[in-house]
């Protein structure tokens, strides 16, 4: 692509031609080696005798105070080990920073806790996890500001930081069972994003063990766990009886013990399993688990004992989700489902995916740094900072002469392995800084970072060794810092945990709200605008121009090379033309690329009809001065216009002296004058929706409209909005977009 057709040279070697080649990256934040990401690539390609360098280096999201720390941290320890070593560790390029300070908090705060060599790794996690739930109430008690947007003139504005303003960043699971009672107890909700972290939720365990029991009646295990969770709800009281009392058998296709009563509800369950187990050959995964979510009414028994239900249902919705997409793979049955799960809870760790919840649940979210990338978070809380083990210990290495090497255990490995060992340390470790780098910019506003650890084996102290854990990295660069001091301000009682529930009536006109902004488009086109479906003007229908912009709900099927042509199948083959040629071309060379949008359209016979009409576009006035100025061919456009996004293709734009203009081509019958004056109030009101929604779009005046309507064998005939008559129309479509929207 980047080069000659007849050049076959390695890409090393390449000579690509100028202009056809164009990459971006940030080798800084190379964090993938386990998905075979290798910055030695990038920083090969960018230093060719070839390429031309550009450092974007201005940073629009990080306060200014959080680039100045970084900045100041990674210059000391993110850079190459040795001089020719830059394919391990990137040279460190500083960050300029675009924001200023918030008025309220502090923007960069470390949690430097240094603990005795003899403390128990669970002791210390419970000891950062509770200073993280005080650094929360502090910032959301007290007010901390988090940016707002700015205002018209340019000025930052700022708010108080609200729960769902924080993220946690852990690198890896490790802390998560501390940090969640932690965040319990202090009634601060939560609630947690990343794939990696929720396939190991108890609610996910949970159903997977009714699952692992009905795609195999031997696995015990699976069914006892299966019959202890809230599937079924049976005690270990009722588990003793069914068993010891009763002499029952954990195999649920076998009939149970006749003394058990018909209640009992380790027996109820047995039937259940039976019957469902009896279907499973002939049900998908995902019918399976919407069947034990649906009868053991799972939903409706998160509400009880748990303390966010919420997090519950996203997660059971995750997982019948993933078994629609395990089914469109191409997986079969239940077994190969369970085995695919297990397979994905133990890679978790590299699982990236980012699982969102609903925009209105006010909690700090937790996710893993590496699904924090991309992303920026108002407030950074980064912890479980104190692992030493690699991020990614590589089991397998592919030599840059070709190979590879495999590791199954420290002691059984081949020699390509043994060979490349130390290089796959030294690259695990640089990796680690770039991993650090990257959980650290994702803050806006504020960024707290954790340094709880053991007492250091650093004689130096400096965390410049191989073996120095995020946290002594950290640590080694807080000496500059103010001492955090945290104010805890406990949060308001949640009235769904206190069983605090309002009135019937008040949440039926709360639901009823809801589902009335709900089945408000979020955006629509301009040729709805023009012809809303209250409108009943008997014209409408005789009107094709409204429909170019194709289904008033959204629901766009077409071929790409359709997309704006809807209308008569003359008219579509008329855009068609107008949109292939250039609008300099000679109208009378126009019959090979009209007779073959005739064809495309189904109306071969009608070509000439389609050679004349778009002949007569190409000589109107407007196209002729849109030729010889700057102009686009049927451009899409969307912007937001009072509150709802207005989006439709533009048959032609084209900058003049005095500004934006707007053309439209038409195809309708202009003989009947005052049907062809109804015609034009009509589509004034859809040239002056596109101008709306390109000045909000690329923030320039448009001047005019005009309407080109193309006549066979005449000259075009031309409508012109602008002035008064433009703003006039503007204001129209702004009024109906209100109504719609109210």
């Amino acid at each position: 692509i980047a080069a000659p057709p007849e050049d076959t040279s390695g890409w090393t070697q390449l000579r690509a031609s100028p202009g056809r080649l164009f990459y971006v990256g940030d080798p800084k934040q190379s964090i993938y080696r386990f998905r075979r990401a290798d910055i030695a690539l990038f920083t090969e390609a960018g230093n060719a005798s070839t390429v031309t360098r550009k450092s974007l280096t201005r940073n629009f999201r990080s306060a200014e105070p959080i680039l100045t720390w970084i900045n100041g941290a990674f210059e000391g320890f993110m850079a190459p080990p040795t001089e020719h070593a830059e394919h391990v560790q990137p040279h460190y390029q500083a960050l300029d920073a675009v924001r200023g300070s918030p008025p309220h908090g502090p923007p960069v705060a470390v949690l430097n806790t240094e603990h005795p060599k003899t403390t128990s790794m669970a002791v210390l996690r419970e000891a950062e996890a509770e200073e993280v739930a005080a650094a929360i109430l502090t910032a959301v008690g007290h007010g901390w500001s988090v940016g707002d947007g700015r205002s018209e003139s340019g000025e930052e504005l700022w708010r108080s930081a609200r729960l769902q303003d924080i993220c946690i960043l852990l690198p890896s699971r490790t802390s998560l069972p501390q940090l969640e009672p932690a965040l319990q107890r202090h009634g601060i909700p939560y609630r947690i994003e990343a794939g990696s972290l929720i396939w190991a939720s108890q609610a996910i365990r949970e159903v997977m063990a009714t699952v692992r029991a009905l795609a195999d009646p031997t696995d015990e295990v699976a069914l006892v766990n299966a019959l202890r969770s809230p599937a079924f709800g049976c005690g270990d009281d009722d588990l003793y009886t069914f068993k010891v009392v009763h002499r029952g058998r954990w195999n649920y296709q076998v009939p149970v013990p006749e003394p058990l009563p018909a209640d009992h509800p380790v027996g109820e369950a047995m039937n259940w399993l039976a019957v469902q187990h009896g279907q499973v050959w002939w049900s998908s995964p995902s019918e399976v688990l919407d069947r034990i979510v649906r009868e053991r009414r799972l939903m409706e028994s998160a509400c009880f004992g748990h303390h966010r239900a919420r997090d519950v249902w996203r997660s059971l919705h995750l997982v019948i989700d993933q078994a629609r997409q395990f089914e469109e793979a191409g997986g079969r049955g239940l077994r190969e489902f369970v085995t695919w799960v297990e397979r994905k809870i133990d890679e978790r760790a590299r699982e990236t995916d980012v699982i969102l919840s609903e925009t209105d649940d006010d909690a700090v979210r937790i996710t893993t740094v590496h699904a924090s990338k991309g992303r920026e978070f108002p407030i950074v809380i980064l912890s479980g900072t104190h692992t030493k083990s690699r991020p990614m210990a590589s089991n397998l290495v592919w030599p840059r002469d070709g190979g590879f090497g495999v590791r199954f255990n420290n002691v059984l490995r081949t020699r390509v392995f043994a060979e490349h060992q130390e290089q796959e340390d030294q690259m695990d470790s640089a990796e680690k800084v770039r991993l650090l780098y990257v959980a650290l910019t994702r803050a806006k506003d504020h960024l707290i970072v954790s340094a709880h650890r053991p007492e250091s084996d650093d004689p130096d102290g400096d965390g410049n060794n191989a073996e120095a854990s995020m946290a002594e990295l950290v640590a080694a660069n807080a000496t500059n810092l103010p001492e955090a001091a945290w104010q805890p301000v406990a949060l308001p009682p949640d009235a769904e945990a206190d069983g605090v529930h309002q009135p019937m009536d008040n949440w039926r006109s709360q639901r009823d709200a809801a589902l009335a902004a709900a089945e408000r488009p979020l955006a629509k086109s301009a040729s709805a605008i023009a012809s809303p479906a209250e409108d009943a003007d008997p014209e409408a229908d005789n009107l094709p121009g409204l429909a170019k912009d194709g289904p008033s709900d959204g629901d766009d099927q077409r071929s790409p090379w359709r997309k704006g042509r809807y209308g008569t199948k003359v008219g579509s083959a008329v855009h068609g033309v107008l949109q292939t040629v250039d609008l300099d071309a000679d109208p009378d060379s126009l019959g090979p690329v009209a007779d073959a949008q005739a064809e495309a359209e189904g109306v071969f016979e009608a070509r000439s009809n389609v050679r004349a009409l778009a002949k007569s576009a190409l000589e109107s006035r407007a196209v002729r001065a849109a030729a010889t100025a700057e102009h686009w061919k049927e451009l899409f456009v969307a912007a937001p216009v009072e509150g709802t996004v207005v989006e439709g293709y533009i048959d032609l734009l084209y900058r003049s002296p005095k500004g934006l203009v707007v053309v439209d081509y038409k195809t309708d019958d202009t003989h009947d004058e005052d049907a062809f004056k109804a015609k034009v109030e009509r589509y004034r009101l859809q040239v002056a929706a596109y101008s709306l929604a390109v000045e909000r779009a690329v923030g320039e005046t448009v001047a005019r409209c005009v309407l080109v309507f193309a006549q066979r064998d005449l000259r075009a005939r031309e409508e012109t909005i602008t002035g008064d008559d433009l703003s006039s129309a503007q204001q129209e479509v702004r009024r109906r977009l209100v109504d719609s929207a109210a």
